[in-house]
């Protein structure tokens, strides 16, 4: 099992056996995954009658909607949300303040949300699902977004647009010391913000976001899920034609077929 998991994770891993998610055929495994923050649970299965086959992931009900089973494994509750609160679409976002693709989607979304608006009340919740085998200061930024978040929701979203707007010249001291000269300049007391940085309480909101995530299939950032639908916005225009087609009768569907973005 562990070589298996040598060969398709990245960063440092901690397996048990757990019989409790035992199915006919599979052995449940618990997997912590390392963070350098702290670890979060994964759940995966190894076939039981050779051990040869690892494979990440949850059984689904297939007698009911997996659209509905994602809703019930998301928890919106203290999480911070952009959006009227009597919207008629949901979204969840798993995103990365490291990730370039992330900061994209984000001028992307509030540009095409701005665009609906006049026909379509859409809110949308943000998840920190930082990939820190692959970038080093992305826990750093969201657990100080946590804090702000903490202290009021306007800050949490006006420090993520700022550290995108920072990205390309980031790196993990230069995070520290900008997520500190932030709380100054926004009147934050520095004894809060030094109690809540990279605290393991704070930190223990990412890590659960993190699991919540893979317990949904979150492997790449950024992630979407529209009402429990998983839709990968990898071209365009996916997403605007998602949204016009299933909660506005196919009112403006673009007659162009999607198109992925030029290599870079």
């Amino acid at each position: 099992m562990r070589e298996l998991l040598k060969k398709s994770a990245l960063g440092t891993q901690r397996l048990s056996l757990d019989p409790s998610l035992d199915r006919k055929g599979w052995k449940g495994v618990v997997i912590r995954q390392d963070t350098g923050y702290g670890s979060y649970p994964v759940t995966a299965y190894l076939s039981a009658h050779d051990g040869a086959v690892l494979m990440f992931g949850r059984f689904w009900d297939r007698s009911r909607s997996l659209a509905d089973q994602r809703r019930e494994l998301i928890k919106l509750a203290d999480t911070p949300a952009v959006g009227p609160v009597d919207a008629r679409v949901t979204v969840v976002e798993f995103s990365d303040m490291e990730c370039p693709s992330c900061k994209k989607r984000t001028l992307d979304w509030d540009a095409l949300q701005a665009k609906l608006a006049p026909e379509l009340k859409i809110r949308r919740y943000i998840k920190n699902f930082p990939l820190t085998a692959s970038h080093p200061w992305a826990f750093r930024s969201a657990s100080a977004a946590r804090c702000f978040f903490e202290r009021s929701p306007e800050l949490y979203f006006r420090y993520k647009s700022n550290v995108y707007a920072r990205q390309e010249e980031l790196n993990v001291a230069a995070v520290d010391a900008f997520s500190l000269a932030f709380a100054v300049d926004n009147g934050i007391p520095d004894a809060y913000f030094r109690g809540c940085y990279l605290h393991r309480p704070t930190d223990e909101k990412i890590l659960s976001d993190l699991a919540e995530g893979s317990a949904v299939r979150v492997r790449s950032t950024p992630s979407y899920f529209i009402d429990g639908v998983a839709v990968t916005w990898f071209a365009e225009p996916i997403m605007e034609d998602f949204l016009r087609t299933t909660y506005l009768g196919g009112k403006g569907v673009s007659s162009v077929p999607a198109k992925a973005p030029p290599a870079k």
